[in-house]
Parts: C-alpha cells; sequence; structure tokens
C-alpha cells in the first residue's frame, strides 16, 4: 500500500524475459480500429482492452478478444504469475491494457469504481516515449517501461502523451484476500469466483 501522500512507486524491474513477449504482442495492436474506444467520459481520449478476469458483467469495452488479444493475454501470463508471487493470495479485481495516442490527454479524474477504493493499483509501461507522463496536482512522472509501479488513482490525476507514438500501459487491480469482505459488496458475494485470474 502506498504511504499517504505518495502518488507511486517503484516497486522494482521486471525480467526483459517476461516483458519482451508482451511488448511484442502489444505492439501489435491497431489502436484506430473500432472497439478499443473508452467509454468513461474522463477517459474518452484514450483506448482500452479489458482482461478476462472482469467481474462477470461489469465490462466496461466492446472489444471482442480477437487473435491480437488473445495473444497479449497470453503473453501476459508469465507476469501474472510473476506478480502472483510477490503479492500471494490476491483477487485480481481488473486488468487492462490502456493506451494513450499521440497528443492526448485524459481528462483530471479521480477512479470512482465501487472497487477503487480497497484495491492497489498497479502499472506496467509496455511502449513509451519521452512526451508521455503520468500527473497528479503535486506531482508527475515518466513511467519506465520495465518496471511495476504502484500508482495513486484515488487522488486527481491525468496523463499526457505529447509523443509521436501510441503510449501503452498494462493496468491491474489487485485486493488481498485477507481485505476483502462479503459483507462490505454483498451484491458481489456471488461473483467472488470470478475474480481470481487463472
Amino acid at each position: 500500500m502506498l504511504i499517504p501522500g505518495l502518488n507511486y512507486k517503484v516497486i522494482r524491474p521486471i525480467s526483459p524475459t517476461i516483458m519482451g513477449p508482451i511488448i511484442e504482442a502489444c505492439s501489435m495492436v491497431d489502436w484506430t480500429q473500432d472497439g478499443y474506444g473508452r467509454k468513461e467520459q474522463p477517459l474518452r481520449n484514450g483506448k482500452l482492452i479489458e482482461f478476462p478476469f472482469v467481474l462477470e458483467g461489469e465490462r466496461i469495452s466492446s472489444n471482442p478478444y480477437g487473435e491480437i488479444e488473445t495473444r497479449i493475454i497470453e503473453a501476459t501470463k508469465p507476469l501474472i504469475a510473476w506478480m502472483n508471487k510477490l503479492y500471494p493470495k490476491s483477487l485480481w479485481l481488473r486488468g487492462s491494457l490502456g493506451a494513450l495516442p499521440p497528443g492526448a490527454t485524459l481528462d483530471w479524474h479521480i477512479d470512482g469504481g465501487w472497487h477503487h477504493p480497497i484495491c492497489y493499483r498497479y502499472h506496467i509501461p509496455i511502449i513509451t516515449n519521452d512526451g508521455c507522463k503520468e500527473m497528479w496536482s503535486n506531482d508527475e512522472v515518466h513511467m519506465a517501461v520495465g518496471y511495476l509501479y504502484e500508482f495513486n488513482n484515488i487522488e486527481l490525476h491525468s496523463a499526457t502523451n505529447q509523443g509521436t507514438d501510441y503510449r501503452s500501459h498494462l493496468i491491474f487491480d489487485l485486493i488481498p484476500e485477507s481485505e476483502w469482505d462479503d459483507s462490505t459488496f454483498p451484491e458481489r458475494a456471488i461473483k467472488r469466483k470470478h475474480l481470481a485470474y487463472t
């Protein structure tokens, strides 16, 4: 968990043998195709591929899992296994590959999903350039490829890509099983089995 007042933390580097296949698979996405657009107002300038461990019935994108999406999901399995060792007994609440087009900036926002106040948000930059920054009201950072970052998404934040290529980050929301309480979210308790990624 982030120390109060911190906006991000570099957790540790990720092996090139894990990152290489992910970068290769993600570089095949044509973000200009229909289906990758975001519906949420503050994120409408971004693009999205959701992972299949999203809670049942709560997908926010319409993209199908075609050949490229399946290849990305397969390429990330060693990364997810590595993260499972770092964070054992964690529930995977949401995962996505988020992209920001050249010249785009996200609206300033605080993530408002029901799970955001209780989860840990992680970013893994996959494709980036020097013109990309994550921003908070009092801070900004360029996140480098090859590192796992914890990210504060419950403070006002934004992101910008002032480069000439798409910027892509893997984004995962996890919660330790010990912190999950079915009584807090009784309407989601029945879906709990869908939270783990296998």
